[in-house]
Order: C-alpha cells, then structure tokens, then sequence
C-alpha cells in the first residue's frame, strides 16, 4: 500500500472539499487503529504546489495520519515527486528505505536500530558480508521482514561546524543512496534525516542539504519521501519546500 493509499486525502478542488479514501474505506481516527496518535481528531491545513511552480491545491490532514504534504505533478525532467511525512520510516511502503547507518552496517541506535529490528537478524547476517561503509558512500540490502524490498545504508558525516566537508559528503549520501536505488530498480524511496541525531547535523542545514541533493540529482526514482522523526526535523523540511 503506497503512502496516498494509507492515508485519506482531503483535497480542496473547486472551492469544495473532496474526500479521496482508499478502496472507499471511510474517513476519520478509526482506520488509522495501528499509527501513532490515531484517535486524535484535530486537522491541520498545509499547502502543496508543482515543481514547475505552477498551480497550487490545499490540502487537509487528519493530524495523526502524520501526512504533512506533497510536491504534486512534477513538470517532466523536473525529478521525482517529493513529500514529507512525520513517522516511523520501517513502516512505509515503498520499493527501498534509507538508513542512517554507522561505518559497520551492523545496527546502532535511532532509525539504525529500528530498521535492524524490524527487518530481523537477517539483516545483520547479510552486513556481516559487505565489509562497512565509508561515510558519504551506501550500500544496498534486501528489507527482509520489512514492508520495503530492499535497505539502502548510508554513512552520514558527524556535525564539526560545517568546516569539515560535512555538507559535501551528507549530499554525497543522498546521491549515493539514488545511485543504488537506480541499480535495483527501486522506483519510490524514503530518506530519513542523516546525520541529524547523534551525529548533532543541524535539521535545518541537514535539510536544505537533502532537498537540493535530491533535487539535483539525475534519477530514475519517481518518488522520494522525507521521513521526519520529530517535529523540529518535520517544520525544518517543511519550510524548504513550501508546505
């Protein structure tokens, strides 16, 4: 199930709202039992637009869903969709999701050890072969038990002000995680924000660094989702892309 098919979308088209659900599920807290927060019944507004800059559609949100918005309609060459979710990355649905690994590949704390759990020791069994990974680089898994088919790692830099080449090899993560989502074949990728926990990256600067990576690169992928954790990391995104 893609992200536009978990949750509903509200959309506003001609001055009226439109109730998109999946498979005509119904609306409301009651078919999101399992997410975070389900039961919670406040609804926020956020803007979506073009990447040709053209056109803009509103769109509402439950609040629990954690949809925060989309880039809908990209003008063609304009590169992949891009939207933004706040929640667990190891749930998505989507053809391959980025870790924010360290040089072992053999698990860690924050999204390092949740996508280790959820994908089971396999996973760790299968990085035992592929002996590291150096920082800016990635390396490509299958998902194992997750939803997603395949785990591209990545190693972040850690944050030491911004003068050691740390904007250059966290861009060099996003390029690099492309490339191997091009070799497999994945068609819809989620990021989650690199380096932005215990390696101290700014979210704001982690970010703009991500967004202009992704937006520059030559890619085959059709989708990119950014992952936030939190809310800082969520409003961070959110501003460069004009949510």
């Amino acid at each position: 199930m893609s992200i536009g098919q978990i949750f509903d979308l509200y959309l506003l088209e001609r001055g009226q709202l439109r109730t998109v659900s999946p498979a005509g599920a119904s609306a409301g807290p009651d078919f999101y039992p399992s997410l975070p927060g389900a039961g919670v019944p406040t609804v926020q507004c956020v803007r979506t637009h073009r990447l040709d800059g053209r056109a803009t559609a509103r769109l509402d949100v439950p609040q629990a869903v954690c949809i925060i918005g989309a880039m809908i309609e990209p003008a063609q060459g304009a590169g992949p969709l891009l939207t933004l979710v706040r929640g667990d990355i190891t749930r998505l649905d989507v053809d391959a999701i980025v870790n924010a690994a360290n040089r072992s590949l053999l698990g860690g704390a924050g999204v390092d050890g949740a996508i280790h759990a959820a994908a089971g020791p396999e996973l760790r069994e299968y990085c035992l072969t592929l002996g590291g990974c150096d920082v800016g680089q990635a390396k490509i898994t299958p998902g194992f038990s997750l939803r997603a088919a395949w785990v591209i790692h990545t190693v972040g830099p850690r944050w030491h002000g911004g003068d050691e080449g740390e904007p250059e090899l966290l861009a060099s993560c996003y390029r690099e995680s492309l490339a191997r989502a091009d070799e497999a074949g994945a068609r819809t990728v989620a990021f989650p924000a690199i380096s932005t926990g215990l390696y101290q990256y700014p979210a704001d600067a982690a970010a703009a660094v991500a967004v202009e990576a992704v937006r520059s690169t030559p890619t085959e992928v059709a989708e990119v989702t950014f992952v936030a954790f939190d809310q800082a990391t969520a409003e961070a995104y959110a501003r460069l892309l004009r949510l």
